[in-house]
């Protein structure tokens, strides 16, 4: 009997968890500016600033940074004999 009480309980408070995510789901989508005024006001799009083209230095140093430093790994040569 226990158990059947304990699902009962849980059955319930999924219920009530569904149910208040509906309705919070229809108040949010309600407008909360005054309606008319809202609906006369015509939205514009925002206009995009200028391009910054300053930050294009130090990714181009350090691209070459590291592929010289790959480059200067890779020409180390190994310390393998030829009995290997």
């Amino acid at each position: 009997m226990k158990r059947f009480a304990r699902h009962s309980m849980v059955v319930a408070g999924l219920a009530l968890a569904s149910g208040l995510l509906l309705l919070a789901g229809e108040a949010a989508a309600q407008p909360t500016t005054g309606g008319r005024r809202a609906a006369q006001e015509k939205l514009e799009p925002p206009v995009p600033g200028q391009a910054k083209t300053d930050g294009i230095v130090m990714p181009m140093l350090l691209g070459i940074v590291l592929v010289g430093a790959t480059v200067a790994v890779n020409l180390i040569p190994s310390k393998r004999g030829h009995q290997d």
